[in-house]
């Protein structure tokens, strides 16, 4: 049986989710694997001085998501593309301890900024075990952020701006494995409630009316209160989801708000709220990976809000949508207008339908074989500033 790692770090909620997905989708296919999802402060808990500087950068970062604030992030993570170029042997040997015991046979990760770090360490004890990264991101955001020249690497890439970024930095096309899109839990694929009518009532909410789900992540948003405002001023009757994540007050605030439209209110959810998507017509949300692909999946149209304090990352992903047309990206004062407009959008179903995807499914299929080898060449940096 195989090993395999998945690596993930708790910034946002997209990359655990992504680690998780692809658990999920691999613990469903044939062969016989055998796969853990990696924190990565776990990993570095062996250099104490770098789990503290991790967290603590961690914590800053999601607290200016939640509260939209998240301005330094571009300052963040050239602070630590800098620390990570200049740790020394003798800390990555410590780093390297966490697979000292515990060889894979596979380490993937869906994380950006760190993975020199953590490709030398997995290297330095075993120098034969594939490194993977897999971006999730629609495009590469800065320099080093997913795609550095000086790791021996694979590079799942799943559009094709992530490909043609890969070519042209010079990573040679043996390292670089295809993907249809992004991966998000297998049951956004299950299919949607026979009666939607009955599990709408069931929620309380009105089955002959559209249903509007908005979520910005795991984190929550204080988007989400914005949100809630604008979809007051809303002409069609409307139901609405609002999901919350792990912030308290914003869920104590939308359960005593009271508004024109049947409201729906939930808090964390431990499993993937899937058969939410699938109850809404139009989802509400943040321009990340994760909930572009849940709503394409779910054949729901998307209205992402324009990312500001995230922008860094996410500009790539609005690209993406604006030009799929599977939904569009707004500001929040444009929100009533535009659920009018893609209530009644004559397009929006057909382009989801083309876009439509089973990309965990393949990405799973593509970490086995790189598990077991297959098609792979041997472990070997080829880059031409690998050695800087």
């Amino acid at each position: 049986m195989k090993r395999i790692d998945l690596i993930y770090f708790d910034v946002t909620s997209g990359h655990r989710s992504s680690a998780l997905a692809l658990k999920a989708a691999l613990d469903r296919q044939g062969e016989p694997v055998q796969v853990r999802t990696v924190n990565f402060t776990d990993i570095v808990a062996y250099q104490p001085a770098l789990y503290q500087l991790a967290r603590i950068g961690i914590g800053v970062f999601n607290w200016g998501v939640r509260h939209e604030r998240a301005y330094f992030a571009r300052q963040q993570v050239g602070l630590f593309q800098v620390i990570q170029a200049r740790i020394p042997p003798s800390m990555i040997q410590r780093i390297a301890c966490f697979w000292q015991d515990d060889q894979p046979d596979a380490v993937v990760s869906v994380m950006p900024i760190c993975n020199l770090l953590l490709e030398r360490a997995l290297h330095l004890i075993h120098p034969h075990c594939p490194y993977v990264v897999m971006p999730v991101d629609y495009e590469e955001t800065m320099h080093n952020y997913w795609f550095d020249l000086r790791m021996d690497a694979y590079y799942i890439n799943p559009t094709p701006k992530l490909d043609q970024k890969a070519a042209a930095l010079g990573i040679p096309l043996e390292r670089r494995l295809e993907a249809s899109g992004m991966p998000i839990d297998p049951l956004f694929y299950a299919p949607a409630p026979p009666d939607k009518a009955a599990a709408l009532r069931e929620l309380g909410l009105d089955p002959t009316v559209p249903t509007v789900l908005v979520g910005f992540g795991g984190q929550g948003s204080v988007l989400v209160k914005r949100c809630a405002d604008e979809l007051s001023k809303v002409t069609t009757p409307l139901n609405v989801i609002f999901l919350c994540g792990r912030h308290k007050a914003l869920y104590a605030y939308l359960a005593a708000l009271t508004t024109p439209y049947r409201k729906l209110v939930l808090s964390f959810l431990p499993e993937a709220p899937a058969h939410y998507y699938h109850l809404a017509d139009v989802i509400v949300g943040k321009p990340g990976s994760m909930t572009i692909t849940e709503a394409l999946v779910t054949r729901s149209a998307l209205l992402a809000v324009e990312s500001q304090s995230l922008a860094l990352v996410q500009r790539g992903n609005e690209a993406w949508l604006r030009h799929s047309g599977v939904g569009a990206v707004i500001r929040v004062p444009e929100l009533a207008s535009a659920v009018e407009k893609i209530l009644h959008s004559p397009t929006v179903n057909d382009r989801l339908e083309r876009e439509w995807h089973r990309a965990v499914f393949e990405i799973a299929d593509t970490i086995v074989d790189v598990a077991y080898g297959r098609g792979l060449h041997a472990a070997e940096v080829s880059y031409e500033n690998a050695a800087d």
